[in-house]
């Protein structure tokens, strides 16, 4: 099985990924680890891209977490699901503020990120705690749009928070039948 997990920051991709995991063997990348041990320039993106290139090409069953435009497409393409995390603005910012506290607190890192990656609560965070706020503006159409061109075919999954652990046992003992369901017009 190859899922592709995508959403806002803070939507529950990563935790999702991780009990998947868990409960299935399957191989995860997360994306967010990689990006955020590299410069963020045009070179970076590419390389990005190639180390999802290189997961999928790697691996017969694979779970990759994260957005990144440049990397979506492919994804979908090769995903037999993509599961889309629906959550409110206020509750992915909040999401977001509790896990940043939490890394502040604790003094380590999420293991889904890079190890030398530091959050300030700066013009940076403020910057990404805006995307978040116009995620749904700037990026449900484009999701919507890429995956009619490029899996048209393939389910997506709008999850919903109320419906996280029903999919994840699904996934985890029928993910053939939940596929089936999907696929039904």
């Amino acid at each position: 099985m190859k899922i592709a997990l995508i959403g806002s920051p803070g939507s529950g991709k990563s935790t999702f990924a991780k009990a998947l995991a868990k409960q299935t063997n399957w191989p995860v990348l997360s994306l967010d680890y990689y990006w955020h041990q590299m410069d963020y320039s045009d070179a970076a993106r590419a390389k990005l891209l190639q180390i999802q290139t290189d997961f999928m090409a790697q691996h017969d069953n694979w779970v990759i977490d994260g957005n990144y435009s440049q990397t979506m497409a492919p994804r979908m393409a090769q995903a037999d699901l993509t599961i889309w995390f629906q959550v409110s603005r206020t509750v992915a910012i909040k999401r977001v503020i509790g896990r940043s506290l939490q890394v502040r607190h604790n003094g380590h890192n999420r293991p889904e990120m890079a190890p030398n990656f530091e959050e300030h609560f700066d013009r940076d965070y403020w910057d990404f705690l805006k995307f978040i706020w116009h995620y749904p503006q700037t990026h449900n159409q484009y999701v919507r749009d890429l995956h009619q061109k490029i899996a048209p075919n393939q389910p997506l999954l709008l999850l919903h928070q109320a419906d996280k652990a029903r999919v994840l046992q699904q996934l985890v003992t029928a993910p053939e039948a939940l596929l089936n369901r999907l696929r039904e017009p």
